[in-house]
């Protein structure tokens, strides 16, 4: 059962990762961030995460980097990002995404990466570097119950 998943897993996030590219190529970037998030900045006490959701996390993450290297594909920070908010999705987690910048030799560079819960999910590696410019989050729906039924026309 486990290899099951862990296959699952994989083909998820390799398909999602080219949805990236392409998404990144085709749609304009506010468009693209607009679909893939539904809220400004989430507060730190709205992404706080249960041990399971942290160790999915995790495990995702890992498979998340394995297929990166592994594709003939372009997936760097942000495309990796787009992937978190979508698996964000499917594991109904809360998570912000950051888009920051730096100064380099006359040069602007620009990075993106996700956090959720206390920890950050993609996009760590050199992150203190950029000022976060823009941020947005993905916030799972919570279910509404109305106690009146709907009445008909």
């Amino acid at each position: 059962m486990v290899k099951i998943k862990l296959v699952f897993w994989y083909g998820i996030i390799y398909v999602l990762s080219f949805g990236s590219y392409v998404a990144i190529k085709i749609i304009p970037f506010k468009s693209l961030i607009t679909r893939v998030t539904n809220t400004e900045k989430i507060i730190a006490s709205d992404l706080s995460l249960t041990k399971r959701q942290q160790q999915r996390l995790l495990r995702v993450q890992e498979i998340l980097e394995r297929v990166s290297e592994k594709v003939p594909w372009r997936v760097l920070c942000f495309e990796q990002a787009l992937v978190a908010l979508w698996i964000a999705r499917v594991l109904k987690l809360n998570m912000n995404i950051y888009f920051g910048i730096k100064h380099e030799e006359g040069n602007l560079l620009a990075h993106a990466w996700t956090e959720a819960g206390n920890q950050i999910f993609t996009g760590e590696q050199g992150r203190e570097e950029f000022l976060p410019v823009y941020i947005r989050g993905y916030k799972r729906e919570t279910p509404t119950f109305d106690n009146e039924p709907k009445k008909r026309s």
